[in-house]
């Protein structure tokens, strides 16, 4: 298999060419996708790859610049443009640069298949016929990506933990033999098995002495804490964990897997490395400033305007104490986040991220930066109040709609509820009491004693057929409930509701 990267700055694009193309099928095995060529361009300095599929314009770095640089490293690297761009300039220097294929929007499938075919053609044209027909050498951070990859594509697990978080963490975990030490394979094999059972409560997949599970940055020190505390047993036994990048679409995932895999340095000694921490100059608050980040986005996410300003004036606090440069990066990669986080479009009215590179550059005007950040930070709000105007009748409307039609599902709750609207579980709760005027909880079952008391009094069902019609699998639990909701069994609500009830001498109950 040749191994290609795939840069667009266009979501749907990344994503149809990655999954709608059968890569393999012709030969490719896609090991990075990339929202920018910066990331693309990091990427296959640690790793090359055979091909580049890459759209021209991008944020801070061109196709074309990619392409050039990217040769620096790889000279036989081969590339395809995808634009929607057919200016003569832009030909001209794909022309110069030699790219196998200038394809321009929209894209159609069986263009890409031809192109990669003949791509493959020449590939397999230059290889040594000595070597031509024999396996790649096993690489396993490869054939790891590849697995991880193929159970993403046939599984919707990644979908539920965004559905729950937004957002969700990678990590890859390697187990190596001590050096200085005599380490028994037997040991270092059971080690290999714990770790395996730890991590079968994540979505996972590991291959040799290599693993790599997305987590919830919920769960996150949890695992850690379950990982540290197994090595421990194992002292012969070296362990790398490096944490990739955030990871906020599914596209990201490969990417996220590289960022971990490169942060891996040769050691002899174990360690735990965080993509997000290793990047910054605020390493010593690393906890708190993470803490007030999450702190952030759930006030963000409720709507409590007086616990952000809060929340952000323990930011600044932390940050009078560094370099100006250090908050310039801090405050540009918390927007990002965010905007990610909340799925903002960048075509709205604001402009985020607008900050004076004189700033970072010459570390100078903190107040200004300041005051960058937080009108960043009224516009986030003002999209948030918008966009929570159109879209809180619909979900909390699209919730009740659910509820109505699985209110006889035991296993109907909030976080399921969320999950099936593609909304995190504390949004869902918030704007659901706000719309309603009672909790999730309440509404639930309020709908349900309330079929319930219909089904009830038509004496058609005995107490445990409407117990499991309405949602409850064990009927002295749905008694109970009915009890507290009505004050009475409902043996005695039926007799008292048919003893009120009055014949008016026409054969009719009134």
């Amino acid at each position: 298999m040749y191994k290609l990267i795939i840069t667009d700055d266009d979501e749907l694009i990344r994503k149809g060419l990655e999954k709608v193309i059968p890569w393999e099928e012709l030969g490719f095995t896609v090991i990075g996708v990339y929202c920018n060529a910066l990331e693309a361009l990091d990427s296959m300095k640690a790793y090359p790859a055979d091909v580049i599929l890459t759209d021209i314009r991008m944020p801070e770095m061109s196709g074309l610049e990619l392409i050039e640089q990217a040769r620096e490293y790889h000279s036989d690297l081969k590339a395809v443009i995808v634009s929607g761009y057919s200016e003569f300039e832009y030909a001209r220097q794909a022309i110069e640069l030699k790219v196998e294929k200038y394809l321009l929007k929209p894209l159609g499938q069986e263009e890409i298949e031809d192109t990669f075919q003949k791509i493959k053609e020449q590939l397999d044209a230059v290889q040594e016929p000595s070597v031509q027909g024999k396996p790649a050498p096993f690489n396993k951070e490869y054939e790891l990506m590849r697995i991880l990859n193929t159970r993403l594509q046939a599984d919707n697990t990644f979908f539920k933990l965004l559905a729950r978080e937004r957002y969700c963490e990678l990590i890859v975990i390697k187990t190596f033999k001590a050096l200085n030490l005599t380490t028994n394979m037997d040991n270092l094999k059971e080690c290999n098995k714990k770790i395996s059972i730890i991590l079968e409560q994540y979505f996972y997949c590991g291959i040799k002495w290599i693993f790599a599970a997305l987590v919830l940055p919920s769960r996150l020190n949890g695992l850690m804490l379950q990982l540290k505390k197994e090595f421990s047993n194992y002292p012969d036994v070296v362990y790398r964990i490096a944490i990739g990048k955030e990871i906020y679409s599914e596209t990201e995932v490969i990417s996220s897997y590289w960022s971990a895999i490169e942060l891996m340095k040769e050691s002899e000694k174990s360690v735990i490395i965080h993509y997000e921490r290793e990047g910054n100059g605020y390493k010593k608050d690393w906890d708190k400033v993470g803490e007030i980040r999450r702190n952030l986005v759930e006030a963000l996410e409720h709507g409590r305007s007086e616990q952000v300003d809060k929340i952000l004036n323990d930011l600044w606090t932390i940050l009078d104490s560094y370099k100006c440069k250090d908050g310039y990066y801090f405050c540009s990669s918390i927007i990002t986040k965010l905007i990610k986080y909340f799925k903002i479009e960048r075509d709205t009215d604001f402009i985020f991220g607008n900050y004076s590179f004189e700033i970072a550059e010459l570390d100078g005007d903190r107040e200004q930066l300041k005051r960058d950040f937080m009108q960043d930070m009224d516009n986030l709000q003002q999209v948030l109040r918008e966009n929570s105007e159109s879209m809180y009748n619909i979900i909390v409307n699209k919730a009740i709609q659910i509820i109505d039609e699985k209110y006889a599902d035991s296993d109907l709750t909030l976080a399921s509820l969320a999950n099936e609207l593609n909304a995190s579980y504390g949004y869902l709760s918030t704007i659901f009491t706000k719309a309603i005027g009672k909790s999730f909880k309440t509404y639930m079952v309020e709908t349900r004693m309330e079929k319930a008391r219909a089904m009830l009094i038509t004496r058609k069902y005995k107490v445990y057929e409407i117990a499991e019609q309405v949602g409850y699998s064990n009927p002295r639990y749905f008694t109970d409930a009915f009890k507290k909701y009505f004050g009475c069994s409902p043996a005695d609500y039926i007799s008292n509701f048919h003893g009120h009830l009055e014949d008016n001498g026409d054969g009719k109950v009134v």
